[in-house]
């Protein structure tokens, strides 16, 4: 058994490629290939190829390579450094002559395809296979030597037996008999068994779809069970073989490469009759096609697909008439649109045919591309929320313009210079091109034949600059009219022809190339004055200047323009003038991106860059921006820029370590945005590329790139290159490490790779494991079996999971090196250490996976936890007590601190007035009469929990906490107790006047806090930890201090684990956004005890502050606090009124700019911690603002981790 490839050539030769009759020597390491190529007798004129042009590849469109010397077949010549020239030996078979070669290749090669073009010496002819050159699948040929072995016998016993018609799909097919199928599907296979009464011989006749119809193809992977394959022209053919009075086969696929069906004809070859079914041929679903998710497109999808794969005549006019057609209905359908972008952006990658069985005149396709054009500057003016993909979709076509110009001018360049048009001749060639089917690739074409003619007639310059735009020698020859000759150079025309091939490359811009700048600029002169007009002359006149003085003007002259078009183009309701002003606007767009690029060199310096980015940032405050906002409906994107250019701006006035501290704290705030910008591009496109190239069955790199390669043209991908460059060179200047080391400790474990450490909650690890995640949001409880977290997003080192890090005894540290990061992914399933070096960077070293023994002994070690126990009875206190009545067996460790505080502390320092609801409460609550169908649905929610494995039922368990939760925020809270919060809170003045809303949002505030026993971070934690014992949850409720700043101090350095030094984190507004950890640095800073004097570490970049009063419901329970255990953040404080969430604009911020101001208030600060350490006898973890002249400690928990 064994495949064989035949092909018929344009040279009418029969060429074969199959497994020799003997296996060469016999070696196992090696595969061989026999090429044939006959004529039908000895007599027939038809001339025989006998030379091998070829090459190995890695894939479809893969460099080719030559393979080593010594399995060169004999008189094999290296030509071309890539390429081999092998000639056939000849033979004589009774009726026919034959031309051989056999080829040898290893068979651990790392090379797919043998691909190649067959060579007539005798007449100098060349075949290509139509432009698409021959390959064959090297895997295609590997002998499986246990098949070989089996007997006929053996096989037949294998084969399933003959399905029936319950079982399968039964085809009548009179007169010739009847056609049975029976499809198997497992996990591992998908198995087709075809069985027909019809008399021998019969042949299948088969391909494959990706898409469920369509063109057919031969499967990337198969195995056909009974006899030899061969492979003609695009599909395959097998002859049913007999069995039990049947003829019979079977074609395997694996269950993860099975094609969406199976498409075939039976052909009875002595009959020389094709049997279809009806009129069409038979189809089988192997699987069903993957859904896009997005129904309200399905019959879009499904038209599209169908008009690009089917057999119909079709060429870019119809695309674009069709594109037309969609976006009559798609006028303000967001999505709808990406689809067309996406489309459209296949097809100018030419994943899709620009012309099939059909002949577009120029002026034909110029009309579409204008109506096009025109109807797409409709939506752009009428439809404000799609703005911002109007211009990407613009960016894949061309403007349309007078096509009938292509045709005349060739014409007349031709006539003018007597270029004959002879058909055998290059100019003759691509004239028919011109006439018959003009598209983008004549703008290369041309570009090319201009450069042939400058550099004398260099072929190698021509083919050059072909390929370097991507049309290469094949596609030229795989056109409908196809250009086979090469260019003629004729000297004495050399200059002429280059100025009129200049001007004929104008009009091809004009129609084709949306983007074209010179063409752009020509085509708004009747808009703009002499002003703009003069100004675009600059920009063409300078384009390619490395003067960084033309070069920071020109960025400024790009903005002036750009802002004069957005004067007009927001309200211009001409559509010819509004499509011409978004062609320059995009073409000014990508003229920027190139200008950058071409101009990163390492000699640029830090305001140099910065300058770049400031005016780069007003060039993307002048775009159409996609709908970047997050959920919180207060953020706004264009202002989030506008802050940023206001910070770069007030930076200029600082100098030295500031203004590096202070560059880079903005530099990381734009790339966070600039992210926001990727990953909605990825929401927005991949997918939907994804399912649509894969039904195009476009290139696996178009597809799998698609939303990477869209990015690399986007203005926000100018902006993160020049970042990374100021960043680079910010961080050498600064003298910053590539790692923030947030828990120090060596580490070991199998690198695992997620997006967010949030998606590991409720995970446990069974062997060691080292997580790289690229965010953190901060409330995380790292899973058991974690060793080390490295995120490639900074976390703040006060933050709830560094805290946990640190008292767990787990790595956890930000990466800020790009290479360092790509290396850790590329040791995903792979087992590393790391430890801290004396110079503060993560050392990562792979080492040996040890044994599941060893490992086992080496799991993170945890300490079994107790929860305090308080008093066999319930504290003897009211239901709700003031701060004078906090007793160790009523409250937690938050209120008993905040006593001890009260009379240690310096009188400046100030503590905010204070109540709680104590422990035993929400027992009582629980079993009052008035929740007696809540308790007993709170029993039997525990009890289902106690008898479910988490590990084998996570999504249960999840379920389970969830209505946890909603059955405690269920609980009716009685009368009594109401009144009294409201007595208690007016007398301790957390409440001036009684007000039963007031209290009913209370109750809420506090039945949120005892449900948060039941979330899943602290569920797991809990187990984890081992923590056992009932839970009881006091509620600290404090009054909301209306912040200025707020601060996070820990007074023993936790990553140095200096005591001597303290830590600390200021940030504005609230302090969530620290201990939350908002996106975005804090101001931080350490300070030497001894000394009392600040050092700046960082200033801050957070992109919001939380501001607000009102009053704070804090957990308070007997499992956080306690001895060597991070339980802060585990669970939830509430806030009401909730505070507003403001944008930050750090350029009028007095406490960033004066310098004075911000080392008093650094300094008191750090006096607080001192003063708290001392009144508490322990290192502690402090939390405090600073509000209206008074500094206040809101909190202080011991310190845990070091």
């Amino acid at each position: 058994m064994g495949i064989t490839y035949e092909f018929r050539t344009d040279k009418g030769v029969l060429l074969t490629a199959g497994p020799p009759d003997e296996q060469g020597t016999g070696d196992d390491s090696f595969i061989y290939i026999k090429l044939q190529v006959s004529s039908q007798s000895k007599k027939s004129p038809v001339i025989l190829p006998d030379v091998l042009h070829w090459g190995l590849t890695r894939d479809e469109k893969g460099k080719w390579n030559i393979p080593e010397v010594g399995l060169w077949p004999e008189g094999s010549l290296n030509v071309t450094g890539s390429a081999l020239q092998s000639p056939f030996k000849t033979r004589h078979d009774d009726d026919c002559r034959v031309n051989e070669l056999l080829l040898k290749v290893k068979k651990d090669t790392p090379y797919k395809i043998i691909e190649f073009v067959l060579y007539f010496s005798q007449n100098n002819l060349w075949d290509n296979n139509g432009g698409k050159n021959f390959k064959i699948k090297i895997r295609d040929f590997i002998v499986n030597k246990s098949k070989e072995k089996d007997s006929s016998s053996e096989v037949l016993r294998q084969y399933p037996a003959f399905p029936t018609e319950t079982d399968g799909f039964t085809f009548n097919l009179p007169p010739y008999g009847t056609l049975y199928a029976s499809l198997d599907k497992s996990s591992s296979q998908t198995v087709l068994s075809l069985s027909s009464d019809i008399p021998p011989p019969l042949i299948l006749h088969w391909g494959v779809s990706e898409r469920g119809g369509g063109k057919w193809q031969i499967p990337a992977e198969y195995e056909v069970t009974e006899g030899n394959t061969f492979i003609k022209n695009g599909s395959l053919e097998n002859e049913f073989i007999e069995r039990n009075g049947r003829f019979s086969l079977t074609i395997k696929f694996s269950a993860d490469t099975a094609p969406v069906c199976i498409l075939f004809v039976l052909f009875k070859p002595d009959k020389g009759v094709w049997i279809k079914n009806g009129r069409e041929d038979f189809k089988i679903q192997l699987k069903e096609v993957q859904p896009l998710g997005d129904t309200d497109h399905t019959e879009v999808i499904d038209e599209i697909v169908s008009k690009e794969t089917g057999p119909q005549s079709w060429t870019l006019m119809h695309r674009f008439n069709l594109c037309h057609n969609f976006s009559e209905r798609m006028s303000n359908d967001r999505n709808g649109l990406y689809l067309m972008y996406i489309w459209l952006r296949y097809s100018a990658l030419r994943q899709l045919d620009w012309q099939r069985n059909y002949n577009t005149q120029p002026r034909e396709l110029s009309h579409a591309l204008d109506r096009l054009c025109l109807k797409l500057a409709s939506i752009y003016a009428d439809s404000p929320s799609v703005r911002h993909i109007i211009p990407m979709i613009l960016s894949n076509i061309g403007p349309g313009g007078d096509g009938q110009r292509i045709r005349d001018e060739i014409l007349n360049i031709m006539h003018r210079n007597k270029l004959k048009e002879v058909n055998h001749t290059f100019i003759e060639q691509w004239h028919q091109k011109l006439h018959n089917n003009a598209t983008a690739d004549d703008i290369v074409i041309c570009k090319a034949y201009i450069e042939f003619q400058r550099s004398n007639g260099s072929l190698d310059v021509f083919y050059s600059v072909l390929n370097s735009m991507g049309v290469t020698r094949e596609r030229l020859m795989g056109f409908e009219r196809p250009i086979k000759s090469d260019p003629e150079f004729i000297p004495h025309l050399r200059d002429v022809l280059v100025r009129d091939f200049e001007h004929y490359l104008k009009i091809l811009n004009s129609v084709h190339k949306g983007v074209d700048l010179e063409r752009c600029r020509d085509s708004v002169s009747y808009i703009f004055g002499d002003d703009v007009m003069g100004a675009l002359r600059f920009i063409v006149e300078n384009k390619d200047s490395m003067d960084i003085t033309v070069v920071t003007r020109l960025f400024t002259t790009i903005k002036w323009i750009r802002q004069r078009i957005r004067g007009i183009i927001v309200s211009e309701r001409d559509l010819g003038r509004l499509k011409d002003l978004l062609f320059l606007d995009l073409s000014l767009m990508e003229y920027l991106r190139v200008l950058t690029e071409r101009n990163l060199h390492a000699n640029l310096g830090g305001h140099t860059l910065l300058e770049l980015v400031d005016l780069s940032l007003e060039n993307l405050l002048l775009t159409d921006l996609p709908p970047v906002e997050k959920a919180n409906s207060s953020y706004d994107i264009r202002a989030e820029i506008q802050s940023c250019i206001n910070h770069i701006r007030k930076i200029n006035s600082v100098e030295g370590t500031e203004w590096v501290l202070s560059s880079l704290s903005v530099v990381e705030r734009i790339e966070r945005f600039v992210g926001l910008f990727v990953d909605f591009y990825y929401s927005a496109f991949q997918a939907r590329a994804e399912h649509l190239g894969n039904r195009f069955n476009a290139a696996p790199w178009s597809v799998t790139m698609f939303t990477e390669e869209v990015l690399r043209g986007q203005f926000h991908f100018v902006v993160s290159l020049l970042l990374r460059y100021l960043n680079r060179l910010l961080r050498t200047e600064a003298g910053l490490r590539k790692w923030q080391v947030l828990s120090p400790f060596e580490a070991s474990g199998i690198v695992e790779l997620y997006h967010t450490l949030k998606e590991t909650e409720g995970f446990e690890f069974k062997q060691q494991t080292v997580i790289i995640t690229e965010k953190v949001s901060g409330d995380e409880d790292i899973p058991a079996g974690v060793t080390a977290v490295i995120s490639e997003e900074m976390a703040d080192i006060v933050s709830h999971v560094s805290v946990r890090a640190r008292n767990e005894r787990i790595l956890f540290a930000t990466c800020f090196s790009d290479e360092i990061v790509s290396h850790l992914k590329s040791l995903k399933g792979k087992y590393i250490s790391l430890f801290i070096n004396s110079q503060g960077e993560v050392v990562v070293n792979e080492l040996e996976k040890p044994t599941d023994t060893v490992e086992t002994k080496k799991q993170t070690s945890v300490t079994p936890l107790k929860s305090k126990k308080r008093a066999a009875k319930p504290c003897d206190t009211a239901d709700v007590i003031s701060a004078g009545e906090f007793t160790k067996s009523c409250v937690g460790g938050k209120s008993l601190n905040l006593i001890k505080l009260k009379s240690k502390l310096p009188g400046w320092i100030n503590l905010p007035e204070s109540a709680a609801v104590p422990f035993g409460v929400f027992d009582k609550v629980l079993v009052h009469p008035s929740n007696e169908k809540v308790h007993e649905k709170y029993k039997l929610l525990i009890d289902d929990l106690n008898n479910t494995v988490s590990e084998m039922h996570a999504e249960k368990v999840s379920a389970i906490l969830s209505s946890l939760q909603l059955t405690v925020m269920s609980l009716t809270l009685p009368d009594d107790f109401l009144s009294l919060l409201a007595t208690v809170l007016q007398s301790s003045g957390l409440l001036a006047v009684k007000n039963g809303s007031d209290t009913e949002t209370f109750a809420i505030c506090i039945k949120q806090v005892w449900a948060s026993v039941w979330n899943t971070r602290a569920y797991y934690n809990r187990k984890k930890m081992q923590l056992d014992g009932h839970i009881d949850m006091a509620v600290l409720i404090q009054r909301v201090i209306e912040a200025d700043y707020a601060f996070v101090i820990h007074t023993v350095n936790p990553v140095t684990r200096d005591s001597e030094e303290m830590f600390a984190e200021v940030v504005l507004g609230l302090g969530e956004t620290i201990v939350g950890n908002y996106p975005g640095r804090a101001l931080s800073f350490t300070c030497k005890k001894s000394i009392g004097v600040p050092v700046v570490l960082s200033y801050p970049g957070k992109s919001v502050g939380l501001y607000g009063g009102g009053l704070i419901f804090r957990s308070d329970s007997n499992a956080e606090d306690l001895e060597n255990y991070a339980g802060a953040g585990l669970y939830d404080s509430i806030i009401t009124p909730q505070p507003r969430c403001v944008p930050l604009d750090y350029s009028t911020e007095p406490l960033f700019w004066d310098e004075n101001l911000r080392n008093d208030t650094l300094l008191s600060i750090a006096d607080i911690g001192k003063a708290v350490e001392e009144a508490l006898g322990a290192p502690q973890d402090i939390e405090g603002v600073y509000s209206k002249g008074r500094f206040y400690v809101v909190q202080s928990r011991p310190q845990v981790g070091i």
